[in-house]
């Protein structure tokens, strides 16, 4: 684990200290609580050990002993602490959780997985313990490529931690600066730190040679130097703008939060003409009751990345960013495309705009792992990737630094090995042999038949399936394509051509790419073939009709095919086993809907050539029902100026109304009679009801059920022809136009639920 002062965020610091004294057994307890509130844990861990190894222990008391070991890096003490209590009936889910990483930071992989699978059923919306069980073969995949590094201790190491490396440029020279614990301190303050009983750290800079290991170590800048931590520490790009991690401790004033622990802030110093540092100044969402640093700025120095437990942490640290907008920094914003439950730390923002940072968030090797996150826009990134073993190990990996070239750089560790010093962090220098992924592609590929022959004139688009955002669309006039500087991710390619039908897309994952080039992404059509449309709409206005049932029934097989016409009053049928040219159709069609008289029409066709059949034409469309003179082909009957007997031109129409109803025993008709407008309203009103009377009875003489016909006169009230009459009732209108007003209509007002049309049609 971290040593020391970086096990957690940026250390979190006691101000005092208190003698241990002798007490009896019933107080160690309440002694081994005081020392790990004062975030002594080394010796915390002694008095809980002698406490949990009893018997009688409590959950609290194994707890507390496997809890501060773990603060102190002693994986293997916290492993069998946490076993321990996993069997009590007082464990609680994170015990599970912490359970698990010491087992990963042993090398105990199998079993940790097992054990952060029980820690997923406490707790199922952990994305920690998600990661886990999504990746169940994740120490095998980031173990697959042990010659992607060469990494080598970096010679500037003591026997304490010296960690979180970091560029330096002054005067075209090039240093690193890092954080130590080493023993300089003078004068009659010497302090230690309370967690293991360390010194407090200081900034130093090593001036590197050409092959990286010639270096001379000396303190960074006594400008900056205080009674308690300081660093880590980076810089702008040109060296001018230093951002210090520090205590919380300036102008010889300690800041404390409400536990009366010191934590950490972050200061920003600018260097003068004459290369001295100015006045330290306190970044402004700096707290007394939260710790900012670990900061790293854009090559422009507008963007700067760090690492915060404040309010709105997703975890116990995460990675904020802030901008700067004139002279004053922006709100800080939660970087939630990296950040997790578990700790995020060590930003460093390379010179293209990747984020590398540590965590123990997802499923790596233990503690913590470096991870690299490619930049979409300063505060969106893609889905972090680990940069695998053996950079990454099952000890604490982080605060790694890379060169433009993306090429080596430093990063810091607490891993066993030649040239590590006693298991404390460590510098080491890495060379990257093998390259990430590139960021950009190039795809190829043809629009073919199932036979392997090339379309032309086909046009092909790639779609984002994760955004759905389609990147490019072309017309391929040959039928092939190509697709350049495609950013990694996952897409589709689809083909298009007026009347082919699509068989196949070809989908694709640039992870799963071997280079850049990705050949042979082929996708398939099929050339057309016969198909049947047919457009509906209402026999009264022509608009098309939805949802009328369209039922074919092919008179040679028998076999009956139903569909339902859609928004456009159209449906189609794929004419399947038809020979295509060279069928022949012989259908009985039917339409049928709510409100309609259904309707019949046979359709015969020869098929002579691929493509689609219309038979819109030959359909037309159902009657509503209540149009009876439409449905019976009738015309309305007219009468004589003041009269109401039935003309012998009536009598032919009504007839056809008869007819109609005898083939259609269930629809109930009025007859509705009108006049013109001379005359008085009573009097019209008077004519109108003896010629619809004179209508009905001459339909019932014909053999028609007097309940099934009813007649009304409507007299002058419903004109069909603007014919106004004078208070004298006398009128310009033209004595054909009265006579247009002198007429009976027919309405079907019930029934016709089984109704058939009089005009089936053959073609």
């Amino acid at each position: 684990m971290i040593k020391n002062f970086t096990k957690n965020l940026l250390l979190i610091l006691f101000v005092g200290t208190l003698s241990f004294q002798s007490q009896a057994q019933g107080m160690k307890e309440r002694t081994a609580d005081q020392q790990f509130d004062m975030l002594a844990y080394e010796r915390a861990a002694e008095l809980y050990t002698d406490l949990a190894k009893k018997s009688d222990a409590t959950d609290h008391q194994i707890r507390r002993a496997a809890e501060s070991y773990r603060r102190i890096g002693d994986s293997e003490n916290a492993e069998k602490w946490y076993r321990k209590l996993s069997t009590h009936s007082g464990v609680q889910a994170d015990d599970f959780y912490y359970f698990a990483q010491m087992l990963k930071l042993n090398e105990k992989y199998e079993e940790a997985n097992k054990v952060m699978a029980t820690y997923k059923s406490k707790a199922p919306n952990n994305s920690i313990a998600a990661s886990h069980g999504e990746n169940a073969d994740y120490v095998s995949k980031l173990k697959s490529m042990p010659n992607k590094y060469n990494i080598a201790i970096f010679d500037v190491n003591s026997p304490t931690s010296d960690f979180a490396p970091n560029y330096y440029t002054k005067d075209g020279q090039t240093s690193v600066v890092f954080a130590s614990a080493r023993t300089q301190n003078t004068g009659a303050f010497s302090p230690q730190f309370q967690w293991d009983g360390s010194n407090f750290l200081d900034v130093y800079s090593a001036d590197i040679g050409g092959d990286g290991e010639n270096v001379k170590v000396k303190k960074f800048d006594k400008g900056i130097k205080s009674k308690y931590h300081e660093g880590p520490i980076s810089f702008s790009n040109n060296g001018d703008v230093m951002y210090l991690s520090r205590s919380n401790y300036i102008d010889k004033k300690k800041g404390l939060d409400t536990a009366r622990h010191n934590n950490i802030k972050l200061f920003i110093a600018k260097r003068d003409s004459n290369g001295k540092w100015g006045e330290l100044m306190n970044f402004p969402y700096n707290s007394d009751m939260y710790s900012v640093g670990q900061a790293s700025v854009t090559e422009d120095g507008k963007t700067m990345y760090f690492t915060s437990d404040m309010p709105g942490s997703l975890g116990e640290t995460d990675i904020w960013m802030s901008k700067l907008e004139g002279s004053n920094w922006s709100k800080p914003m939660n970087l939630k495309d990296v950040n997790t439950e578990g700790r995020e730390m060590f930003p460093y923002i390379g010179k293209d705009g990747t984020l590398y940072f540590s965590t123990d968030g997802y499923a790596g090797l233990g503690g913590l792992d470096v991870y690299r996150a490619t930049a979409k826009s300063a505060s969106s990134f893609d889905k972090p990737e680990n940069m695998m073993y053996p950079l990454n190990t099952n000890h604490d990996d982080f605060g790694l630094i890379i060169n433009q070239a993306q090429t080596e750089g430093y990063f810091s560790s607490n891993r066993d090995g030649e040239g590590s010093m006693l298991s404390n962090d460590d510098i080491y220098r890495f060379e990257m042999l093998i390259p990430f992924k590139p960021k950009f592609y190039t795809i190829r590929g043809c629009a073919k038949t199932q036979g392997e022959e090339v379309i032309p004139a086909t046009t092909v688009k790639l779609v984002n399936t994760e955004t759905g955002e389609t990147f490019k669309k072309t017309l391929s006039q040959s039928g092939c394509y190509e697709f350049e500087n495609v950013p990694s991710g996952k897409y589709r390619i689809e083909g298009m051509k007026p009347e082919w039908t699509k068989i196949s897309d070809y989908d694709l994952n640039t992870d799963d790419a071997k280079g850049v080039n990705i050949e042979d992404a082929d996708v398939y059509l099929k050339a057309p073939e016969c198909s049947l449309l047919g457009s509906v709409v209402n026999g009264n206005n022509n608009e098309p009709l939805a949802g009328v049932k369209v039922i074919i029934k092919d008179k040679r097989t028998g076999r009956v095919m139903s569909y339902l016409t859609d928004a456009k009053g159209q449906f189609t049928d794929p004419l399947n086993n038809i020979p295509c040219p060279g069928g022949y159709l012989d259908y009985e069609i039917s339409l049928e809907k709510d409100g309609f008289f259904p309707k019949t029409v046979d359709f015969t066709h020869a098929i002579m050539k691929p493509g689609v059949v219309d038979l819109s034409a030959y359909l037309g469309g159902p009657i509503p029902m209540f149009d009876a003179g439409a449905f019976c082909q009738i015309n309305p009957i007219l009468y004589d100026f003041d009269k109401s007997y039935i003309r012998p031109d009536a009598a032919v129409e009504l007839d056809k109304l008869v007819q109609c109803m005898k083939d259609n025993p269930d629809i109930v008709v009025e007859i509705g009679s009108h006049t013109d407008c001379r005359a008085s309203i009573a009097y019209n009103e008077a004519l109108s009801d003896r010629r619809a009377k004179a209508a009905r009875a001459y339909v019932i003489s014909k053999g028609i059920s007097a309940s099934r016909i009813n007649g009304r006169g409507y007299g002058e009230s419903r004109l069909l022809k603007d014919c106004p009459c004078e208070p004298t009732n006398e009128s310009d209108c033209s004595e054909d136009l009265h006579q247009l007003n002198r007429r009976t209509e027919f309405r079907i007002i019930s029934g016709g639920a089984n109704v058939k049309n009089n005009s089936t049609n053959s073609f």
